[in-house]
C-alpha cells in the first residue's frame, strides 16, 4: 500500500549494470493502491518520517489543505528536486506557513534531508 490519495500509478525502478560499471535505471510501471496519510493517522503526529521519492510535495500539500499538517510536532523527510518540479524552497515555505522550524541537510543539489519541529 502507498500513501497519497486515490489509486494511482507509481513507477518502480530497477537497477541494471551496463558497460564500464555505470548504473542505468530501467523504469517499469506498477499500480499500487494508495491512501491519504491523514486517513491512516487522523490524530496528532509526534514524528512524521517520510522517504517517498518525490511524493513528499503532494503528501504535505494534502495535509496542509486539510489542516493535518498542524498536527505534526516534528518531521524528518528526504526531499527531491526534479527539473521543472518543486524543490526545497517550496517545502520550506509550506512548513514555515505552519510554524515549523526547519534545518536542512543537503546530500546533493537534487535531494537532501529536511528536519522540522515546533
Amino acid at each position: 500500500m502507498g500513501v497519497i490519495g486515490d489509486r494511482r500509478r507509481f513507477e518502480h525502478h530497477e537497477p541494471k549494470v551496463v558497460a564500464y560499471g555505470e548504473v542505468v535505471w530501467v523504469v517499469r510501471g506498477l499500480d499500487v493502491e494508495a491512501v491519504c496519510l491523514q486517513d491512516v493517522i487522523p490524530g496528532n503526529i509526534d514524528l512524521l518520517k517520510m522517504d517517498c521519492e518525490g511524493a513528499e510535495y503532494e503528501i504535505l500539500e494534502s495535509m496542509a489543505a486539510t489542516g493535518h499538517l498542524s498536527k505534526v510536532r516534528a518531521a524528518a523527510l528526504e526531499w527531491h528536486h526534479y527539473p521543472g518540479g518543486e524543490g526545497l524552497s517550496d517545502l520550506l515555505e509550506l512548513l514555515d506557513g505552519f510554524s515549523l522550524q526547519t534545518l536542512e541537510y543537503h546530500d546533493t543539489g537534487d535531494s537532501g534531508i529536511l528536519y522540522a519541529w515546533r
